[in-house]
């Protein structure tokens, strides 16, 4: 009776938390950019080598569960965890945008390491986006007592008490990324182009601009050498416009297109994503 109350009292000390662990997640450039309503988005967070094994001081267990500390002298110091694998999910990730392990799969052996990487567009609102990426661990362990020894693993059954997964050991955030509305803003009071949404694409992305008056407007496309791939006139309507172009029969490449009026023209770079 005394070893399954010792058993049970420590898996309560494994569910709370105590074991967490310093942040194995850092952004590869250093801070996550922040989402552009529209734009497509790209980012990368890199994960450290996952541990072999874990090492948990027995006082830091007492200390979070004050019925163990009766039980304190039939422990060892510290208690080793062996790490089988470590299995992540990511919470907070705003409506069009998805979360993609790399490799593949987002269960992780001791010793392998990868990333999370972050794409898509978005079109949620204006506001504050709270990125996390939560972990459950696998892994087994050795609880010796003057009782005998007993071994457990995670997740598993022990005396027909469960054992659970053992979860916030490698969590990673949170990380508090904003989201603005757009690169610029259309200036109605004079021939105006704002840059292409999304971009880079793949298919179709929405060029808009704007003219006071109404009028014929020359839309054109030029590769990288100077060819012009694409051309046609827009009439145009006073205040904003939209030009909605597909890149069908464009290869994968940058790319530049202009505007022109008459009597100024306009010119930015666009980028066709791998079809």
């Amino acid at each position: 009776m005394k070893k399954l109350i010792l058993f049970t009292l420590i898996l309560v000390a494994f569910s709370t938390g105590v074991f967490a662990q310093a942040n194995p997640f850092t952004p590869a450039s250093g801070t996550l950019p922040n989402y552009i309503v529209g734009a497509a988005y790209t980012t990368n967070i890199a994960m450290s080598t996952i541990p072999s094994s874990i090492t948990v001081n027995t006082a830091d267990l007492a200390a979070s569960v004050p019925a163990l500390q009766q039980f304190i002298a039939f422990l060892p110091a510290t208690l080793d965890i062996t790490v089988t694998s470590v299995t992540f999910n990511v919470t907070g990730v705003l409506a069009g945008l998805s979360a993609t392990c790399n490799p593949s799969g987002c269960t992780y052996t001791a010793g392998s390491s990868g990333s999370i990487d972050i794409s898509g567009t978005t079109n949620d609102a204006v506001g504050t986006d709270t990125l996390r990426i939560k972990s459950l661990t696998s892994g087994s362990t050795i609880l010796a007592t003057p009782l005998g020894d007993i071994p457990v693993s995670f997740p598993g059954t022990v005396q027909g008490q469960t054992v659970p997964e053992l979860p916030t050991l490698f969590d990673g955030g949170p990380y508090a990324l904003h989201t603005t509305s757009s690169v610029q803003q259309l200036s109605a009071s004079t021939f105006d182009v704002i840059q292409n949404i999304p971009n880079p694409f793949s298919g179709t992305t929405t060029i808009k601009f704007a003219t006071p008056v109404a009028g014929n407007v020359e839309f054109s496309v030029y590769d990288m050498i100077g060819k012009k791939v694409h051309g046609e006139t827009i009439l145009a309507q006073p205040k904003s416009n939209s030009i909605n172009f597909n890149s069908e029969k464009l290869a994968s490449g940058s790319y530049f297109y202009s505007l022109s009026n008459g009597t100024k023209t306009i010119t930015k770079k666009m980028i066709v994503a791998g079809k």
